[in-house]
């Protein structure tokens, strides 16, 4: 029973250890993320600072960083609050991902190579999403609100752009804007992966509420049959 007893603590000790680590690392990944926000936000800061005009576009990326600084405390995190609130930003996050990645398509550059890895974060958000909110009937038509909302802001950002949408890039990203409304369509319809059984007890709930009635007109001593 000592041994047993030891080797429980013993691995409680390196289970503790092993959160402090994942705590420690992922505090530094957010003070990390929150230094290139104010990296990439002083040029607009000290220009506001000295009185020049300033773009607010400008603060784009720096309030991503901030907000994926937020986000990011919770993947280290093994509960359901925390991977409910990751899901849901991932869920919103993925097809204005997608359509600006798919408008930086121009060319061979740096920019496109940007592009690129815009896709593939994208990509991976949605996959976390469909991966995490699935199942019950209204998780899904939560996730089916939330990626329409992420659609309504892609389909917005791509119909704000200068260059218009003739070009390749517009194009794709008229694409993703399609394909994001109808994964909304297809996860508030027919994406319940519990659809048949709900109809089958349905169907069949109906079918005994039928009999009780039937059996209490008969005279017969039964319950109520919307007791059921």
């Amino acid at each position: 029973m000592v041994t047993w007893a030891d080797a429980d603590a013993a691995v409680e000790a390196e289970r503790a250890a092993r959160i402090k680590r994942v705590e420690n690392a992922t505090l530094a990944t957010a003070l990390l993320l929150l230094s290139c926000a104010v990296w990439l936000a002083w040029p607009s800061v000290r220009g506001l600072l000295n009185g020049d005009g300033v773009v607010l576009a400008a603060f784009g990326a720096p309030l991503l960083l901030i907000i994926w600084g937020i986000f990011v405390q919770d993947l280290a995190l093994d509960d359901g609050v925390a991977r409910s609130r990751v899901a849901s930003a991932t869920t919103v996050a993925w097809p204005p991902l997608l359509c600006l990645g798919a408008l930086g398509l121009s060319g061979v550059s740096a920019q496109t190579a940007g592009s690129v890895l815009i896709l593939a974060v994208g990509v991976a958000c949605r996959q976390l999403s469909h991966r995490t909110m699935r199942g019950h009937f209204g998780v899904l038509r939560y996730r089916a609100i939330l990626t329409g909302i992420g659609s309504l802001s892609a389909v917005a950002l791509a119909s704000t752009q200068s260059d218009g949408l003739g070009t390749t890039s517009g194009l794709l990203a008229v694409v993703v804007c399609v394909l994001a409304l109808g994964d909304t369509m297809h996860s508030w319809t027919v994406g319940d992966d519990q659809k048949a059984e709900r109809k089958r007890f349905k169907k069949r709930l109906d079918l005994l509420e039928v009999r009780l009635l039937e059996l209490k007109a008969q005279g017969a001593a039964v319950a109520q049959a919307a007791s059921l």
